[in-house]
């Protein structure tokens, strides 16, 4: 595990500007840059590639249906799935999605 201290309030207040207490966006109002810098982030934290391939998985819906907004502004198409975790009563929401045939998504997973 890597942990890194950033000590600075302003970045925390522009965190606080733009994610809900659960993570989610506030907006989906960005820029596409952002929009793209956010969705390779959320890949590459809660994200799983093989062979091109992405899948997102978490338990924040509202987190899950920006994603599918973004995925949709850009045009990509996507599946969705949800269920429990296995000894929880906790549900999950997946969205998966091709890598192949975009060319502006490098999460730091996507590899070759």
């Amino acid at each position: 595990m890597i942990t890194i201290e950033l000590h600075s309030k302003k970045f925390v207040k522009d965190l606080q500007n733009i994610l809900n207490k659960n993570k989610s966006l506030k907006s989906i109002n960005h820029t596409n840059q952002f929009l793209i810098g956010f969705i390779e982030g959320i890949i590459d934290s809660d994200g799983y590639i093989q062979r091109k391939y992405c899948e997102i998985t978490n338990t924040n819906k509202e987190l899950i249906n920006q994603i599918e907004n973004i995925l949709d502004s850009f045009k990509i198409k996507y599946n969705e799935s949800s269920g429990m975790f296995s000894k929880s009563t906790k549900k999950f929401f997946r969205i998966g999605f091709s890598l192949k045939d975009n060319n502006f998504l490098f999460p730091l997973k996507r590899g070759s």
